[in-house]
């Protein structure tokens, strides 16, 4: 009687029992058992680098391929996301035949084992597989919306501007100085942070040697020499701000604050008013051939006739060739671009 009472008590209805064979579990029409049926004979072998491991055996080194290029399949590259697909997505686990790799063994895959980068190889595959022709391709771009602030955005143009009129108070704020203190600061048409950091430091120097103590708040009168103090701090931290900005920016005309990398483009659609307000975006290049994409890449340049150059060297890069009919709009028509087709033999 006790027997059969504990038997009761661990029956758990919500048990769970897999097959053996997680295939049996995974339908026929799943894109895995495609993407599995579609590298059967092709050696990926050859995309390892040559030589004898040593310790100990690791993981099946094609298991771990095929599933980093299912992974890149699925758009889902990320070394932690791919640890922990292999442990709780069916369809990894049939890959590993459920071993369960780290995103450190993923990462020594990608890093240490290959001869070419995974998007190398992704290309490869693609292209032999699905016998693309490739030299017929068709470019164009679209602005993707960056997760920024609207109004959060930093012009080149602008700080610039303004600090050259900074650079004007500053030369001002020195002759002043070295008039009335008797110091030889040397003037000059532009300035660097550190200059004015120098200067600062040795005002600093010069109250703390005549014993001034530096006061604020109302009511509270300042000695010449602080008054000096305060303005040429104030200049070196407008510098050292304006420095930051253009050093994030380089090249670009803009950036935003809380996305460094997105930069300001006009797109065709404003959410509230339809007026293609410039919104932060990134532009993304793609190439098509037969229906393929065959190249893609994210620039930070809102305009298209800076992007083609980049983007064919980029395809170059990756085949070892470059397309034989590039086709492209109007968008991306400039002397340059058209210098560069003409000395590639591009009609």
């Amino acid at each position: 009687m006790e027997n059969k009472i504990l038997q009761q008590n661990d029956y758990n209805a919500l048990q769970l029992s897999l097959p053996i064979d997680l295939g049996i579990k995974i339908d026929e029409d799943d894109m895995v058992i495609s993407f599995l049926k579609a590298l059967e004979g092709v050696n990926l072998a050859k995309y390892f680098k040559k030589g004898k491991c040593r310790g100990r055996k690791g993981y099946d080194r094609c298991k771990l391929l095929k599933a980093a290029l299912f992974a890149y399949m699925l758009c889902d590259n990320d070394l932690r996301s791919m640890e922990s697909l292999c442990r709780y997505d069916i369809r990894f686990m049939y890959i590993m035949g459920e071993e369960r790799p780290s995103f450190m063994t993923f990462e020594r895959l990608l890093k240490d084992f290959l001869v070419k980068n995974i998007d190398e190889i992704f290309f490869e595959l693609l292209g032999a597989l699905m016998k693309i022709n490739k030299e017929i391709q068709y470019i164009d771009g679209t602005k993707l919306k960056a997760d920024a602030g609207k109004y959060t955005f930093v012009y080149k143009t602008r700080i610039i501007n303004a600090r050259k009129k900074l650079w004007q108070k500053i030369s001002d704020s020195i002759a002043d100085i070295n008039k009335n203190r008797g110091l030889g600061f040397n003037q000059n048409d532009k300035y660097c942070a550190q200059e004015i950091g120098y200067i600062v430091q040795y005002l600093f120097e010069i109250m703390k040697k005549e014993d001034i103590e530096p006061v604020y708040g109302r009511g509270k009168r300042k000695t010449e020499i602080q008054r000096s103090y305060d303005e040429f701090l104030k200049y070196y931290e407008k510098l050292l701000e304006y420095e930051y900005w253009l050093d994030i920016i380089d090249e670009r005309n803009s950036c935003s604050k809380t996305d460094h990398d997105a930069t300001m483009c006009a797109t065709k659609m404003d959410y509230y008013c339809n007026t293609g307000l410039s919104r932060p975006c990134y532009n993304a290049q793609i190439a098509v051939s037969d229906g393929v994409i065959v190249n893609a890449e994210l620039y930070q340049r809102p305009a298209d006739s800076k992007t083609f150059i980049p983007f064919m060297e980029r395809y170059k890069e990756y085949n070892g060739e470059y397309p034989k009919h590039p086709m492209a709009d109007a968008g991306y028509g400039s002397f340059e671009n058209y210098m560069y087709c003409t000395d590639k033999k591009w009609n």
